[in-house]
């Protein structure tokens, strides 16, 4: 495995009570209660004659733990004066999550009263620091006069006296002026802020204010981009507030992003997520930056499983952060993101999550290291759904030479029946692992048994564990072998015949013989013609054994004389000596009935006549 920079996360907390990893810790703006997380707008320098509480987010994220966990979250806000306060809030992880965030707010019903300055805050948790941070109170009032007040008066919805979201609004605008006149103009020139300013134009207006301070030219990038000019959607909104984070902690990713033409033509929610799991994982480790960024996917075609990828590689890292960095050193992970190699990414992802040193074995598989191919994306993930069903069936396929030497399409289906096996019966699919012509290479015979065999344990998995513990199934397979587990598969799909007193009978149990092989297939096509006659030749002495070449020719006669005289064949299976089980002379007489049948007065005499 390629092992992390020491230097990787830097800054970061690990709270060992919560088993949880600081990302970061947000302050937002806020009125009396609590607001939705996509209505926060996150920022350093807040206006105190537009700002009442000033609210502070601690984000964590952690492996989903087994049942809640309750904490408490101590703040510490220390004022401009050096003054300082306390506060406790009651929070808890709950089953099952990965991420959480929480945290308090300080201030006044009304703005203006909290003073200009620095204010810190201190979190904790159970006496441990977890992270501090800092915001800014300025005294910024909105010009009554000059040229704000002409571009302010363009904007139909504006009346007077302003409402506090109007001053919101306005002092945001006001501080794009301050750095860019022009910015200014083209912003209040867009189509939604000349109509009544929703939520999301509001947020959307504020951030762009943030960036600026950032960067003014992506700032400019962002507000000349043809989505931004219609009405801005909650999707739109959320990818600027998180395109703004990402400027703060790797400006030439987010200049790269801004610049990708997904980006450019549409934003939506596939995008807004994406920026978002990019920024939770540039925060989750600093070092990975670089890295990231050099990644061409990220700024190509926006495809939905390019997010999934960005969300299960930060589940990795949750789990563990050196396995991710192995992740990330495979070469194809640094051209265009595969849907294939995506199904490698999320399969280590799940094996990581079941066992760690099972996902570093994987990792060390030599045909990772090259182009996947679909076979091999597909069988990883077949893999990982293995190791949630049964963990040890996952340890024992990583020693088999075919899973290691690089996967074929046969071996990549083997991977799936086995585990479909293991789910609906583990004692089978440990039974099919003992078998030697499993550990080597596949071949086409043992393919088609695997899947015939994962077919009867599925419909019945009694059957499916008889026919594991005959002899020849075992040992190497010939084709005869091979033939019958289908012919046997498609008996009991198809309930053709009760399948216990098939495989009751003493010669399918030793090695299978062509003759054998082909008495059953002939079984099958009768019991698909009349099921209950052939359940009756099935537990007649007739097939009780040795089998030669003339039972299955009889069986054969037999569906035929079925298929081309039905009426006869009736009459034929009802009468006495048939139905008390056939002998050698019976046998012969069946055998050329179908040619004796054409003519009804030799049927008659010859056949009925028996009777």
């Amino acid at each position: 495995m390629t092992p992390p920079p020491e230097d990787g996360g830097e800054g970061q907390v690990h709270i060992p009570s919560l088993n949880a990893t600081v990302l970061e810790v947000l302050f937002y703006e806020q009125g009396p209660g609590s607001i939705s997380h996509s209505a926060r707008v996150y920022g350093r320098a807040f206006n105190t004659f537009t700002t009442r509480f000033m609210a502070w987010e601690l984000r964590l994220v952690h492996p989903p733990p087994g049942q809640r966990i309750d904490f408490e979250l101590e703040s510490l806000l220390t004022l401009p004066d050096g003054s300082t306060l306390r506060d406790t809030t009651n929070a808890y992880i709950d089953e099952g999550w990965r991420s959480t965030f929480w945290g308090s707010a300080r201030g006044f019903s009304q703005p203006g009263q909290l003073e200009p300055g620095v204010y810190t805050v201190e979190l904790s948790v159970g006496g441990q620091v977890a992270t501090t941070g800092a915001f800014e109170i300025v005294a910024r009032r909105i010009p009554t006069s000059g040229p704000f007040l002409d571009l302010q008066s363009s904007l139909p919805w504006v009346s007077y006296p302003l409402s506090l979201e109007e001053q919101i609004a306005m002092s945001s605008l006001f501080g794009l002026m301050e750095r860019d006149p022009t910015l200014a103009s083209e912003v209040a020139s867009l189509s939604w802020m000349k109509q009544e300013l929703t939520e999301e134009g509001r947020g959307a207006l504020q951030t762009l204010e943030i960036l600026a301070e950032i960067d003014l030219e992506l700032a400019q990038q962002i507000a000349g981009t043809s989505w931004i000019a219609d009405n801005v959607t909650k999707d739109e909104w959320l990818a600027i507030r998180n395109l703004t984070l990402i400027a703060k902690s790797d400006f030439s990713l987010a200049e790269g992003i801004a610049a990708s033409n997904w980006f450019q033509d549409d934003v939506t929610e596939d995008a807004r997520w994406f920026i978002r799991y990019l920024y939770n994982l540039l925060l989750a480790d600093p070092p990975l930056s670089p890295i990231l960024t050099g990644f061409t996917w990220i700024t190509a075609d926006m495809e939905k499983f390019k997010i999934w990828a960005l969300s299960n590689l930060l589940d990795i890292w949750i789990e563990d952060r050196a396995t991710v960095w192995s992740v990330l050193s495979f070469p194809w992970l640094h051209d265009g993101l595969t849907l294939d190699e995506y199904w490698i990414v999320r399969a280590i992802m799940i094996i990581g999550k079941e066992d760690l040193t099972l996902a570093e074995t994987i990792l060390e598989v030599p045909w990772l290291a090259d182009d996947i191919s679909e076979d091999e994306g597909l069988a990883l993930s077949l893999f990982g759904d293995l190791t949630q069903a049964d963990l040890s069936f996952a340890e024992s396929l990583v020693a088999f030479q075919w899973f290691s030497d690089g996967v074929t399409p046969d071996e990549r289906s083997v991977l799936g029946w086995v585990g479909d096996i293991a789910k609906k019966d583990p004692s089978a699919a440990e039974t099919l692992l003992d078998f030697p012509w499993i550990h080597d290479s596949i071949s086409e015979d043992e393919h088609a048994v695997v899947g015939w065999l994962s077919d009867i344990t599925n419909d019945d998995p009694s059957v499916g564990n008889i026919l594991l513990g005959f002899p020849w199934i075992f040992q190497d397979l010939s084709t005869e072998e091979s033939n019958a587990v289908g012919w046997l598969r498609d008996i009991v799909k198809e309930d053709l015949l009760p399948a216990d007193s098939l495989l009751g009978l003493p010669w399918l149990a030793d090695n299978l013989t062509r003759d054998e092989s082909n008495t059953i297939a002939e079984l099958r096509d009768l019991g698909r013609l009349d099921s209950q006659v052939a359940a009756r030749l099935a537990s007649t002495s007739f097939l009780g054994g040795p089998i030669r070449r003339f039972h299955s020719g009889t069986i054969g006669a037999l569906a035929e004389l079925y298929e081309e005289q039905p009426e006869q064949a009736a009459q034929l299976t009802s009468l006495r000596w048939f139905s008390s089980g056939l002998d050698y002379h019976e046998a012969a007489l069946v055998l050329i009935l179908p040619d004796i049948a054409k003519a009804d007065t030799l049927f008659d005499e010859l056949v009925l006549s028996q009777s």
